[in-house]
């Protein structure tokens, strides 16, 4: 698997995740360290490039910088486009 495609799967892999943990409920807020443990991402960089294009697609809400800065929110899914 080349590496284009083991992050397509990550990126895949956390949406999905996020999702599910947001039972499909617009603005959730979600829990990175969660998220990380339930996708087996453990390289926090790793995870901050895929969460960074996820909400560079509109399809995640980034948190702001502190405390909030471990939690993301789950975006409306009429905003989603193809990855």
């Amino acid at each position: 698997m080349s590496e284009v495609e083991v992050v397509r799967d990550e990126t895949l892999q956390v949406l999905w995740v996020a999702v599910e943990e947001a039972r499909g409920e617009p603005g959730t807020y979600l829990s990175r360290a969660r998220i990380m443990e339930q996708t087996n991402i453990i390289d926090l960089g790793e995870f901050s490039k895929v969460a960074h294009y996820l909400a560079g697609q509109g399809l995640i809400a980034e948190g702001v910088r502190g405390v909030a800065d471990e939690h993301f929110s789950y975006k409306d899914p009429a905003s989603h486009r193809r990855l």
